[in-house]
């Protein structure tokens, strides 16, 4: 890595960790999600970055990767768990923290646990450990891998990918979850790789223009990027 692109990195982790306090000054009970969302990805791109993902605001049960849609309603409430990126030319930094907004005891031992949790895992990681030692001291990641598709070029002779991480996924004929699918695709793209990402979309389209609804979708895709919070 140059210390050009480290600097990059750095600059993302300062200005997530600007974000982070930032976000707990504006989020109160019952404001809605979409707001809260807009208002932490708009100062993002205030101190020069942009979001490396949209923002996850998840409730109660919902442990992680809820994120509010242009037309959500969803209040804030409960134990809310805030889970933000930022990236600066495809670098990026994630933070993530949790409020309670009930004043539970519940809530208040859970967020105990997840901050001692962190403690130790900040006291165990070092360069090149390896990843059972952190597992053996029974810190479970559950992101060991490098985006969530992975490929086996033994698989059937050829290159297959496979899924991961994919506990969110649900069945959806709308046309609308399959433009915000594609666009969540595209802005991961332009975060992860942004040198290609152009390249690596036209790519993706040539291949979904095969699929039945593919004029429909892509008209769809456009509405939906021009929406607000999608606009970055």
């Amino acid at each position: 890595m140059t210390p050009n692109e480290t600097q990059k990195i750095l600059q993302a982790g300062q200005i997530a960790k600007q974000v982070k306090e930032y976000a707990k000054t504006i989020i109160k009970k019952d404001k809605p999600l979409l707001e809260i969302a807009e208002q932490i990805e708009n100062k993002i791109i205030e101190l020069g970055g942009k979001p490396a993902f949209p923002t996850n605001l998840s409730i109660n049960e919902i442990a992680a990767h809820y994120t509010p849609s242009h037309n959500d309603e969803t209040k804030a409430h409960g134990l809310l768990k805030i889970d933000l990126g930022v990236h600066v030319d495809g670098f990026i930094a994630d933070t993530a923290f949790s409020i309670d907004l009930e004043n539970s005891d519940e809530n208040k031992r859970l967020i105990k646990a997840s901050e001692n949790a962190l403690n130790n895992a900040i006291k165990l990681i070092k360069d090149k450990i390896e990843l059972e030692k952190i597992n053996d001291n029974k810190l479970i990641s559950e992101k060991e891998v490098i985006d969530n598709r992975v490929g086996n070029s033994k698989s059937l002779g050829g290159v297959k990918i496979f899924f991961i991480d994919f506990g969110l996924g649900y069945i959806s004929k709308k046309i609308e979850d399959k433009a915000v699918d594609i666009h969540l695709l595209k802005q991961a793209l332009e975060a992860k790789h942004f040198k290609n990402w152009e390249v690596l979309f036209k790519s993706f389209l040539k291949g979904y223009s095969k699929s039945k609804d593919y004029k429909e979708v892509i008209e769809r895709l456009k509405k939906v990027e021009a929406r607000g919070r999608y606009k970055h």
